[in-house]
């Protein structure tokens, strides 16, 4: 795994909390190393970072400063993600 986590370290790709433990990691964080294990592919990569930014939205504070709601659409959103994953998951 640190073959694969230094390198997006050095790159930039991943936060600094991106270490050893990954407890402490963001979900953009987890995305990243998945899509560079290949264990995801790039459109469920794609999906998930635009999820990312719906989860935000429970947030009251958040929803508030954007303009923006968590409504039907970004639980769809949400759910497409995850079938994307599975699917990912499931063929390696």
């Amino acid at each position: 795994m640190r073959a694969v986590i230094e390198p997006l370290k050095k790159a930039d790709k991943l936060s600094k909390k991106a270490g050893a433990d990954p407890e402490h990691w963001y979900l953009s964080d987890y995305i990243v190393v998945a899509k560079e294990l290949t264990l995801i592919q790039e459109k469920t990569a794609t999906q998930a970072r635009l999820v990312a930014g719906f989860r935000n939205l429970i947030h009251p504070g958040r929803a508030a400063r954007t303009g923006q709601s968590c409504d039907r659409g970004t639980a769809y959103a949400a759910l497409a993600a995850i079938e994307f994953v599975i699917e990912d998951v499931k063929k390696t």
